[in-house]
């Protein structure tokens, strides 16, 4: 075979690889490009083809090694570059991700879905300030991108600056109102804050996409128990105990809000439940505060 025919038959071998690939066909798509680089195995498609086919796999210090033969030749080879830090990103080593996606972001500065990258990085390596900064820069090219709302929120979020957090929040709900989970963490936000008609509004509307979700009903139980609208909370705390019948803290929640009903019964019973898990003090307690009630009510 001359090399003509080499390069044409490499060509239909990598198109033919990508959609493999494209498709999810992964095992397919390698034997291909095993082929490609037995043809020529300083191919720069086909090497990043066997880094992006491996990289799915999850063999990802095997896919580096592809990936970096590419970069050695082409420093600033783009797919190779955005490979190499997934395959980073996906052994957790955020500090060499960052290192690679910073480098893509030199020729590509504009780049609003690894400008995101580098702040997740930033945020998985505890550098909050650098973090934000990045998150801000994407979201001001697009002030709508969902990965950076998402991203920011988390960031604020876990940093306890729950204001902030549900500011991106309500950001990205704008655009996306039927997000479940976004929903159920705004919920979660501003009940931490004592913002509870709010947080009843956000659970109501996570309740109404998903009506057994176990975190709007948690969260919609736990506001009605700050409202002090116990008799609303009673129905909500019956359904978490069924969900999740050995949860300590579901089962003690529980039991003071049938005490507050004045349902001495039902109270004592999740008590109960609550010692029976792990002879927890707070049910202990409680079902000696339900004796003096009974007493006094004698």
């Amino acid at each position: 075979m001359d090399a003509q025919e080499s390069k044409q038959k490499i060509v239909k071998i990598s198109k033919q690889a990508f959609g493999l690939l494209k498709s999810g066909r992964l095992n397919d798509a390698l034997e291909l490009f095993k082929q490609g680089y037995q043809l020529d195995p300083e191919n720069n498609f086909i090497l990043v083809g066997l880094g992006d086919t491996i990289r799915r796999l999850k063999r990802f210090p095997e896919a580096i090694g592809y990936y970096n033969q590419v970069i050695i030749r082409e420093p600033y080879h783009k797919f190779a570059l955005l490979g190499l830090g997934d395959a980073y990103r996906g052994l957790k080593d955020y500090k060499n991700a960052l290192a690679v996606w910073l480098k893509h972001l030199e020729k590509n500065p504009r780049d609003i879905s690894i400008i995101t990258r580098t702040a997740d990085a930033y945020r998985n390596l505890r550098d909050n300030n650098a973090s934000e900064v990045t998150y801000i820069k994407a979201l001001e090219i697009n002030p709508d991108y969902k990965f950076a709302l998402a991203g920011i929120s988390d960031l604020y979020f876990k940093n306890n600056n729950y204001a902030k957090a549900l500011e991106y929040w309500e950001r990205l709900l704008k655009n996306e109102p039927g997000k479940l989970n976004i929903l159920t963490m705004a919920g979660n936000v501003c009940r931490k804050m004592k913002n509870y008609e709010k947080a009843e509004g956000f659970y109501q509307k996570a309740l109404d996409i998903s009506p057994k979700n176990p975190y709007a009903i948690f969260g919609i139980a736990d506001t009605y128990r700050g409202l002090e609208r116990h008799a609303e909370a009673a129905p909500f705390w019956k359904e978490m105990v069924r969900l999740d019948p050995h949860n300590v803290n579901v089962l003690t929640r529980a039991g003071d809000c049938f005490y507050k009903l004045n349902d001495m019964d039902t109270a004592e019973s999740y008590y109960n439940s609550a010692v029976l898990v792990n002879r927890d003090q707070y049910a202990q307690n409680g079902l000696v505060n339900v004796r003096m009630k009974r007493q006094k009510q004698a």
